[in-house]
């Protein structure tokens, strides 16, 4: 079950470090918004992805097979 959530929100914090840079590009955001929102994308993806890993590593220790 919490590997599905991680990678979910590692995922959408992937988009939206990708989405960030195409809303500026297209003039919707300002600079400073855009700083803003990368940023918060980044740190959330290095967080729920090193979560993921680590819960992986977790699940390989105690034998767990699945989620």
């Amino acid at each position: 079950m919490w590997k599905i959530v991680l990678s979910s929100l590692a995922c959408i914090s992937l988009l939206c470090c990708l989405a960030a840079p195409l809303i500026y590009f297209l003039g919707r955001i300002s600079e400073k918004n855009y700083k803003g929102i990368f940023l918060l994308a980044s740190v959330f993806w290095f967080f729920f992805a090193s979560l993921r890993v680590l819960q992986r590593k977790n699940d390989q220790k105690s034998g767990s097979i699945g989620e």
